[in-house]
């Protein structure tokens, strides 16, 4: 909830949850809701980059708005897709994998 005043506090969470799930070392997708209850005037997208390293990434979005569920949509199938194409290199390519038929 990126409206919320502790949204800074609820980050940190976070990255101590997963800390303690040993998963730090993976890709994050830092995805902020309720962007709709932000001032007109305030995005929060730039002091937001400090969290991020450069494997991570970071969509905002308003679910009540449906506003950028597109984005995250896009963002999370190519997420998807880059590790599918790492267990499954050929998978793509139609003259190397055969579809079962």
């Amino acid at each position: 909830d990126i409206s919320h005043n502790a949204f800074e506090e609820h980050i940190t969470v976070v990255k101590e949850t997963l800390a303690e799930m040993g998963v730090v070392d993976k890709p994050i997708i830092y995805v902020f809701n309720k962007i709709d209850k932000l001032p007109k005037d305030e995005s929060r997208y730039e002091y937001l980059q400090q969290y991020l390293r450069p494997q991570d990434e970071m969509v905002m979005i308003s679910a009540l708005k449906k506003q950028h569920l597109d984005t995250l949509r896009d963002v999370l199938y190519e997420k998807v897709k880059a590790q599918h194409l790492k267990i499954f290199p050929n998978f793509l390519n139609p003259d190397t994998y055969k579809y079962y038929e």
